[in-house]
């Protein structure tokens, strides 16, 4: 696959690092790929197919064909960026936004609707989940066992967990994380709400 980027750069007299600076893809990220140590996210893929003009297919090898991708402008899905959600007053306060950001409707559905919240501390981080990272909800109160999502319990600032239900009927919010403890959440007792499901992770890396 990097072979054919390579194929693309040189047929177009650029360079990694030109493709680097225009697309906000890190050099770090494009020397990992060359040397087949990890390859780039979906969405860092997308935005180095769309700065070169091609397809995603034609760039990762799965198409032979030379397709040129036609210019055309995605439609995008606009979502608040909370510097935190207060679980006391009802959960999201348009005081607590500090900027909007859209993203393409071809990585979120159009007809849902979305917030985000940057990642804080390292409670997810064996979910991929980093301080800093930007974290991109679906706006939901129904979560299956396992998924992630971002939850209101009590008076405290929303937490971005892994949601279990037991059979007996008390929450488990999971940390990916050893050092930290799941909190027994019962429905009874406490104020708690799902806010959201876990939709896109975008590293700050």
């Amino acid at each position: 696959m990097y072979e054919r980027y390579e194929k693309i750069l040189a047929e177009k007299g650029l360079t990694s690092y030109q493709v680097s600076k225009a697309t906000g893809v890190s050099q770090a990220v494009l020397s990992s790929w060359k040397v087949k140590r990890s390859k780039p996210k979906f969405i860092s893929l997308k935005k180095i197919a769309d700065f070169l003009g091609v397809s995603i297919e034609y760039l990762m090898g799965e198409s032979d064909e030379k397709i040129e991708k036609p210019e055309k402008k995605d439609h995008m899905v606009q979502m608040p960026l909370y510097s935190q959600i207060c679980c006391g007053n009802g959960g999201f306060v348009d005081d607590d936004i500090i900027d909007y950001i859209s993203l393409p409707d071809t990585i979120l559905n159009p007809h849902k609707e979305y917030f985000a919240q940057y990642a804080k501390g390292d409670s997810m981080d064996g979910a991929n989940i980093h301080d800093g990272d930007l974290l991109i909800f679906e706006k939901t109160n129904l979560l299956e066992n396992s998924q992630i999502g971002c939850f209101c319990v009590d008076n405290n600032d929303a937490m971005c967990k892994k949601f279990y239900k037991t059979g007996s009927g008390i929450i488990m919010l999971q940390p990916a994380n050893d050092k930290y403890d799941p909190i027994a959440v019962t429905v009874e007792n406490q104020c708690f709400r799902i806010l959201g499901k876990l939709a896109i992770v975008i590293s700050k890396r």
